[in-house]
């Protein structure tokens, strides 16, 4: 029989959701004054960095492998829509958040995206509606993996485990079975694959998503998508577009960035690609990076977290609600977003992580389209009609990405993390997502870290607005 679960909300099951004081990652050990920065990589942390680099005085110029700025912050146009098809979300809009600051000083604003939790359809195997006692429950199961994460690693005389192996040890203390289990792991263990973390449950560490920090104000969508606050950053910055960086050499004095154009002299680097490409060596260092970060760049995984994108000439379906489905084999659990809102016109994203992607690669868009559309009717109940303009992402097979954010597998601490973070004999340094510890996989994380180096190379006071007083 054909099991289904679908979720009219947003599952963020990430970390503290109280005021986080993030300005003490700013706390830093300055290094010698720069003279000329090279900044590899224009995505957003690299751009936080390079604007205030530059409104401090200190030249900077950007190398970046893409034709345009933003990274994995992509706004495209898919026929009248305008959709994110990286990050997309400001997770916690909160007036400490530093993305909604920097949105809110540019004169930007966002779209509330947080549905309420009581609209939730939960289906058992026989298509019968269950009742809001059994919905609780599920939501609850996922709650307690992160707030009994410490007794079940006591139980299991372990330093860490997975999501998985703590979602299921609850479940068989409590002698959960049948769907009802079904169903409660996927609240858990999915909920974290798509809406929270893109990893895969049974590798992401069950420790790391309890020292992830975040912010208060549910989720919301920057109104026109993240490309205002991209093209904002770039503005008047020195950026050499298509031009990917091939090697970097230090010494006690200086710095040489070679790229596939030319080679870059400076007193200083900051590295802010993705942590895939610096894993899988598309940079060669010189002298090579240490021992101990190659260590700990190998405990973290790029998850695999897609999109694909359908536009619709008219909207058949209810404008107050989002879905989050739970489809049939063989590429199950899609999730499907309402984003018309947001994107302009009448639009829908359905998402594929993880090992439902798997296949991805030996699928063509047509095909790829064609399952999402049907796990979207399955969710509505109806036809949907004929999509307008589509788009499929593959970010995990673009090289300059390799997927779309990092995570912490079993077995990586927050000391791991924060190694990510540190420079390399006071000249290489490092930005980026992966590097921003507990806030890691966000573009606050991003951000975070552009500024930080920021202020390891000297800067004392950030210009833009939305920042000026930190």
């Amino acid at each position: 029989m054909r099991h289904s679960l679908t979720i009219a909300g947003s599952l963020l099951l990430a970390g503290c959701q109280g005021v986080v004081p993030w300005e003490t990652a700013l706390e830093v050990t300055p290094v010698d004054a720069p003279e000329r920065v090279v900044v590899v990589g224009a995505g957003l942390s690299g751009l936080t960095a390079a604007r205030a680099l530059s409104d401090a005085g200190i030249e900077v110029v950007v190398v970046e492998a893409r034709d345009r700025p933003g990274g994995r912050t992509w706004t495209a146009e898919v026929g009248d829509a305008r959709v994110d098809m990286g990050a997309a979300w400001i997770h916690g809009p909160h007036e400490t958040h530093p993305t909604a600051r920097l949105i809110a000083g540019m004169g930007g604003s966002w779209v509330p995206n947080e549905p309420l939790m009581d609209a939730a359809e939960m289906r058992d195997e026989s298509g019968e509606e269950v009742g809001p006692i059994e919905q609780w429950a599920a939501a609850q199961h996922a709650k307690r993996v992160l707030s009994k994460t410490p007794k079940v690693l006591d139980a299991l005389d372990a330093e860490d485990a997975s999501v998985s192996e703590v979602s299921v040890f609850l479940l068989d203390e409590a002698g959960v079975e049948g769907w009802r289990r079904r169903a409660r792991r996927f609240m858990a263990e999915e909920a974290f694959l798509h809406r929270g973390h893109g990893g895969n449950p049974a590798e992401l560490s069950a420790t790391a998503v309890d020292w992830q920090r975040g912010f208060p104000g549910g989720d919301a969508l920057p109104q026109g998508g993240y490309v205002q606050l991209v093209e904002h950053l770039a503005e008047g910055l020195d950026i050499r577009y298509e031009e990917p960086a091939l090697a970097v050499a230090c010494d006690t004095d200086a710095v040489e960035v070679r790229t596939s154009r030319e080679t870059h002299l400076a007193s200083h680097a900051v590295i802010t690609v993705p942590l895939a490409v610096l894993r899988d060596g598309a940079i060669d260092f010189e002298p090579p990076l240490p021992a101990a970060r190659v260590q700990a760049m190998e405990g973290h995984g790029m998850a695999v977290l897609e999109k694909v994108v359908l536009v619709f000439e008219t909207q058949s379906w209810p404008s107050d609600t989002s879905w989050v489905g739970l489809a049939d084999a063989p590429m199950d659990k899609t999730f499907c977003f309402d984003h018309t809102e947001q994107a302009g016109a009448p639009t829908v994203i359905c998402f594929y992580s993880g090992p439902i992607a798997s296949d991805w690669d030996a699928r063509t868009d047509a095909e790829l389209v064609d399952h999402a559309l049907a796990a979207f009717e399955t969710e509505l109940g109806e036809d949907a009609g004929t999509p307008v303009a589509t788009h499929v992402t593959r970010w995990h097979q673009d090289p300059y990405t390799g997927g779309s954010v990092s995570y912490p597998r079993v077995g990586t601490g927050l000391a791991d993390a924060l190694l990510l973070a540190e420079p390399i004999d006071g000249r290489v340094l490092f930005a980026g997502e992966h590097t921003a510890g507990p806030y890691f996989q966000t573009t606050q994380g991003a951000i975070i870290s552009g500024l930080r180096e920021a202020r390891r190379l000297g800067v004392t006071h950030f210009a833009l607005p939305g920042l000026e007083d930190l």
